[in-house]
């Protein structure tokens, strides 16, 4: 299952805007988010109630950023943490949309 969700990220220069696209399958995760003026894969896990982990980096103008992520999808909400080298960054975020996609046992008309 896909879904998109608008984060805000709380790093040491305010608060910044984004995206996140998760795809989830027999409780791995993988997806992209959109922080600091660039898009970086992520990969992880996520359990039957909702905790999720994942790991990744964050590209700013000045550097990268390697994270480890930890955190819980509830309803149409995202709360994580995002652990860097020099301290941690919250993310948080709000579902935008759910792309249902194919399923194999749909008639194709």
């Amino acid at each position: 299952m896909d879904y998109l969700y608008e984060i805000q990220l709380d790093v040491p220069l305010g608060m910044r805007k984004g995206n996140m696209s998760l795809h989830i399958s027999n409780g791995q995760v993988s997806g992209e988010l959109e922080a600091l003026g660039n898009k970086e894969s992520f990969t992880g896990s996520i359990t039957n109630d909702g905790v999720i982990s994942i790991t990744g980096k964050l590209v700013s103008i000045v550097r990268n950023i390697p994270y480890k992520g930890i955190g819980k999808i509830q309803e149409n909400a995202l709360q994580m943490l995002l652990c860097v080298q020099d301290g941690s960054y919250k993310l948080t975020g709000h579902q935008i949309s759910k792309e249902k996609g194919c399923r194999e046992d749909e008639k194709v008309l």
